[in-house]
């Protein structure tokens, strides 16, 4: 019994040896893969962010800028013919103010949190031509009330 379950032990030891030392090829494939999967996120978000100036060249050239924040916020200063639609009601309200699903919309709010999260819900209904701004807090726009 007692060489029996030495045996067993010999056997456990060696199998989880072999099983956690991977062949260093091996190693470098799942490194590169998970660097790639990483820079390929980094890019799209890159991509979807803009500066708070083509923000508002984007807007001189027909975009519709949405601004995300509540209402209390977006009456205490919003960028001049921004529309108001909260991240909470933005899933339920966006079709009836942009129907186009093409069209492009630029989202923003104080940080770029919350207009982050407006990008991927729009992006998941569908829309594909959607930005996020700096938020008020990282660019000084001209705020109207």
């Amino acid at each position: 019994m007692k060489k029996l379950s030495k045996m067993l032990l010999l056997s456990l030891v060696t199998a989880t040896t072999l099983v956690g030392c991977g062949s260093k090829s091996d190693n470098k494939a799942n490194d590169k893969k998970a660097e790639n999967q990483t820079e390929k996120k980094d890019d799209k978000k890159s991509s979807d962010m803009m500066k708070g100036e083509t923000l508002l060249e984007e807007q001189k050239n027909g975009a519709t800028v949405i601004d995300v924040r509540v209402a209390d916020q977006y009456n205490a200063g919003h960028i001049k013919d921004a529309i108001n639609i909260p991240l909470e009601t933005i899933e339920k309200d966006i079709e009836s103010k942009v129907a186009k699903k093409d069209a492009k919309i630029i989202v923003y709010c104080n940080t770029g949190n919350r207009s982050g999260q407006a990008l991927e819900k729009l992006k998941k209904l569908g829309y594909t031509n959607v930005s996020n701004a700096q938020g008020v807090k990282q660019y000084k726009y001209e705020l109207v009330k």
